[in-house]
């Protein structure tokens, strides 16, 4: 079996799965429609595609305002990825897309692959899967509230490419903290994990004598600042200045994983995001590897522990937003606590999420060995908060699709505990919401 992997390479998913099935004995090939933005991988493509990745690079990067030059470059890219699919179907018997993207997006594509008796798993990695009004991805806090003649549109458009993978996909990877959207059951995000790879610790990773730094070094590296709640997360550290806590920030932005990489073994701890709906996302993950925790704020604080997999929740300090600024002097004042946490993350990561172990769960799917555990039933998703937004945030954009076309607008289907938790999330935050 010959495992196709792409068409996007999230937080360097992609790479990490392939490397993984490489060391289980699987062949598995990574296959981008663009370069690689943060050089997870540096295997350069082949000649073949490379014109694909340059179209696909100028698609991302020219604006939506030159509308023609816009829709060329979207035109071009599709047609070459058409003519890419007839070298895909010969070569793998197995496609496993992430982000929701294949290399056509089409359902053309996806009927013929079912109809080759090709295998194929859509592995959602959150904005693909995610209603848009609890995507703060895309309409994070302290954007203007879109209307609700658009946020209607992009729901439906997503809902229904959903529904289209559903009805092709042998089975779907997402956590039942984005998944409102699905009505089939779906395999279980956490179940399978973070592939992740490294090499050795570098001799170079910072140890202080004893454990004990003079002056704590915390990392934070916003890939969208505004969907990280970044400015929220300067004034707590601010806050914690003012009150005579010391430590040292090192802020990166737009780096590559390389750099990253590099200034985590140097730090104490990492501060991920504020608005999370997962204890351990990729940055989280990888900080873990070298045994440095994270401080991870969410309003998934308190969801039922089986939601998390026969793993349970991943090591982090997973705190209520409102109490980040604890959670982060804790880390800070706390050695012990923060080395204890540390080890316990990557422990964690070390043997669940580690690349080979999450490839051959991934190869569990691939030949229909599923354990009863895996399996998350759409009733059993109850979050509404999102990620990457406030809940205040959250209640405008659910209230502002409810007052003009209603609750069906949700695009919840026969969901009606969803539609009603987003009704108390209105209730409860209406009025005070013009802060936001």
């Amino acid at each position: 079996m010959k495992v196709f992997i792409g068409p996007v390479n999230i937080a360097g998913i992609a790479t990490g799965l392939a490397h993984g099935l490489l060391e289980a004995g699987v062949q598995a090939q990574v296959v981008l429609s663009a370069p690689d933005p943060f050089n997870y991988s540096t295997t350069k493509a082949p000649v073949a595609f490379r014109l694909w990745q340059q179209v696909g690079l100028k698609r991302m990067q020219t604006p939506r305002n030159r509308l023609f030059l816009k829709i060329l470059y979207v035109l071009l890219h599709k047609m070459l990825g058409y003519l890419f699919l007839p070298w895909a179907i010969l070569n793998f018997q197995a496609f496993i897309f992430l982000f929701g993207q294949t290399l056509t997006d089409s359902a053309f594509e996806l009927k013929l692959l079912k109809l080759l008796k090709k295998k194929i798993i859509f592995v959602y990695v959150g904005s693909d899967a995610r209603p848009p009004y609890m995507d703060g991805g895309q309409f994070p806090s302290g954007m203007p509230i879109p209307s609700a003649t658009s946020l209607r549109k992009l729901s439906r458009q997503r809902k229904a490419l959903i529904s289209r993978h559903e009805k092709y996909a042998d089975f779907i990877v997402n956590s039942p903290f984005s998944a409102q959207f699905q009505e089939k059951r779906f395999i279980n995000w956490f179940a399978m994990g973070v592939p992740r790879q490294f090499v050795e610790l570098d001799v170079n990773c910072r140890k202080a004598p004893n454990g004990h730094p003079a002056v704590v070094k915390i990392l934070h590296s916003p890939s969208n600042p505004a969907v990280k709640g970044t400015t929220q997360i300067i004034a707590a550290l601010d806050r914690l200045k003012e009150r005579g806590v010391k430590f040292e920030l090192v802020m990166l932005q737009n780096m590559s994983n390389a750099r990253v990489i590099e200034e985590i073994q140097q730090c104490d701890f990492v501060i991920d995001q504020l608005y999370s709906d997962t204890p351990m996302a990729v940055f989280a993950a990888e900080a873990a590897y070298f045994g440095k925790p994270a401080v991870v704020g969410s309003y998934c604080v308190g969801q039922p522990i089986n939601l998390y997999g026969p793993a349970g929740i991943p090591p982090s300090e997973f705190v209520h937003p409102d109490e980040l600024e604890e959670a982060i002097e804790r880390l800070i004042m706390d050695h012990p606590y923060r080395h204890e946490l540390g080890q316990s993350a990557a422990q964690f990561v070390h043997t669940y999420w580690k690349a080979k172990a999450v490839a051959w769960r991934y190869l569990s799917l691939l030949n229909d060995q599923v354990p009863p555990d895996w399996w998350v039933e759409p009733h059993q998703v109850t979050h509404v908060l999102g990620c990457g937004m406030s809940a205040e945030h959250a209640c405008l954009l659910a209230e502002s699709l409810l007052q003009q076309y209603g609750e069906l607008s949700f695009e919840l289907g026969n969901k009606p505990e969803l539609c009603m938790a987003l009704q108390e999330l209105i209730d409860t935050y209406k009025g005070g919401s013009k802060n936001d």
